[in-house]
């Protein structure tokens, strides 16, 4: 497998000096950008993944890309092993719209709320996600949760477009708060899906 050398400067910074972050666009030569081609990211994937699948024995280096790494033991050369896993790693993180609001987070360089196990959020977001709690908590048949997850759905959307115009209009102040809201949203989301699951499977026991 190819070792890649890595030291990027961060793009949207003019006083960044070098990125320690794994940059998955790189990886598939996009730009960094909430808003993505998705079937254009899909071709990249499965093209990176056809040449560096553990059974192909392909030598090129007209392949090799430039990466954004980590360094986890604090050495000087920053490398990186490209190879199916790092990509797959890569694709799964841009596929995530939570992850990839925190990549770009990491790649502007501004601390991502929550990452060292803190509470995050202001009072009456807190309060709405423990109104959206309860709610779940109270769904008494699958098409409740369906309901619920609906109007989920539609403030995630709300959220990822908040972000895009933020990004793309280069007020990265205001990201970290759209970020959290992303987060917690797509947490209940997530809880309101496992409950629809049981309360489906409660039903058609029923029946």
């Amino acid at each position: 497998m190819k070792k890649v050398n890595a030291v990027v400067e961060n793009p949207f910074m003019s006083n960044a000096s070098h990125l320690t972050v794994v940059n998955p666009f790189e990886i598939f030569g996009l730009d960094p950008s909430f808003t993505l081609d998705l079937k254009a990211l899909d071709r990249a994937y499965f093209e990176l993944q056809k040449h560096y699948h553990p059974d192909k024995k392909i030598q090129t280096r007209s392949t090799e890309k430039d990466l954004v790494t980590p360094n986890p033991l604090g050495m000087e050369d920053h490398t990186v092993e490209l190879n199916a896993s790092v990509i797959n790693a890569a694709y799964q993180t841009l596929k995530n719209p939570v992850k990839r609001a925190e990549t770009l987070l990491n790649i502007l360089d501004i601390p991502v709320p929550g990452q060292n196990g803190e509470t995050i959020g202001t009072e009456i977001m807190l309060l709405d996600i423990l109104d959206f709690q309860e709610t779940i908590m109270m769904c008494e048949d699958h098409e409740q949760a369906l309901e619920v997850m609906n109007d989920l759905n539609e403030h995630f959307s709300e959220e990822q477009h908040a972000f895009a115009e933020e990004f793309d209009r280069g007020r990265f102040e205001s990201l970290p708060e759209i970020y959290i809201k992303l987060s917690y949203i797509d947490r209940l989301r997530k809880q309101v899906s496992e409950v629809e699951q049981q309360l489906f499977k409660r039903t058609s026991r029923t029946h």
